[in-house]
């Protein structure tokens, strides 16, 4: 009895690796195919900083026009500024601070829809975020709420409001910016990782009800605002590496660490889970 036991569980365990590499390497061959994009609309939360500021540089270049969310108003016309001249794309900026949306979060994501629904907008990218490098018990309430706003209210009031757009267009794409936190235990860091890993699960299930394109990007350490008093950052990648790796896998994989440097850093974290304490360097916080 133990035998088959032993026999199923490592029957299973192999079939999960399999379908992990078989994942990689559909992420690491496959190419960028956005030129059905070219004159429509992608919308970014958190446009003018980080990995949404690598996605608009690099959706620009495939002459897709952009509407850029920031809180902002002096980076959003730098940005919109930049990204007109060189490539000639039509940009709309929109100044909003999402951090303070939840006092009454339907009319303020209600408005930012309103702006837009005019536009064909066949990309959606949930990039805004927060992430307070505390432990959980010394971390305060207001703390608490921003980074549950950032992190969990903007990804579905936007993507439920431009849902039916998307899904009008034949060829919508929702890209919802998870992280590796929410897949490996990251002490330092509970509200987020939990919200990342929330970001996960809605993908999957949002995929599953409306059979548009959606991609969960889960990266490891990309050189942003956000990482920058972190003391150890193995294998981290630009803002525009990320965006890049990711936009390739539009279509391809549910789930993508965009780049081959995050797929071998995530294998890294699973092999040895308390390397995540070293990595991220969380211990410097109380």
């Amino acid at each position: 009895m133990m035998d088959y036991l032993f026999f199923f569980i490592g029957f299973f365990v192999v079939i999960r690796c399999m379908f992990y590499i078989s994942t990689v390497l559909i992420s690491l061959t496959s190419k960028a195919s956005l030129s059905t994009y070219e004159n429509t609309w992608a919308i970014i939360t958190g446009a003018t900083d980080g990995i949404g500021l690598g996605f608009a540089c690099e959706l620009a270049k495939h002459k897709i026009n952009l509407i850029l969310i920031s809180r902002s108003n002096e980076k959003l016309d730098k940005v919109a500024s930049d990204l007109k001249s060189i490539h000639g794309i039509q940009i709309k900026t929109i100044a909003k601070d999402l951090n303070s949306f939840h006092k009454n979060p339907i009319s303020e994501f209600l408005a930012i829809y309103n702006l837009c629904k005019d536009l064909k907008i066949t990309i959606l990218i949930n990039n805004v975020g927060l992430c307070v490098k505390k432990k959980f018990l010394y971390t305060s309430l207001d703390k608490i709420l921003e980074q549950i706003v950032l992190n969990t209210f903007s990804i579905v009031f936007m993507t439920q409001l431009f849902i039916d757009d998307l899904q009008k267009s034949n060829n919508g794409v929702v890209i919802n910016i998870s992280s590796i936190a929410g897949l490996i235990p990251s002490p330092g860091a509970c509200v987020y990782a939990a919200g990342k890993s929330f970001d996960e699960i809605f993908s999957r299930v949002l995929q599953e009800e409306t059979q548009i394109k959606v991609l969960c990007l889960q990266p490891s350490f990309v050189e942003t605002k956000m990482t920058k008093d972190f003391k150890y950052k193995p294998l981290s990648i630009s803002k525009e590496e990320c965006a890049k790796g990711c936009l390739k896998d539009i279509g391809k994989v549910m789930c993508s660490s965009g780049n081959y440097k995050h797929w071998v850093s995530y294998t890294l974290m699973i092999m040895t889970r308390d390397f995540i304490k070293m990595l991220s360097g969380f211990s410097d916080y109380v």
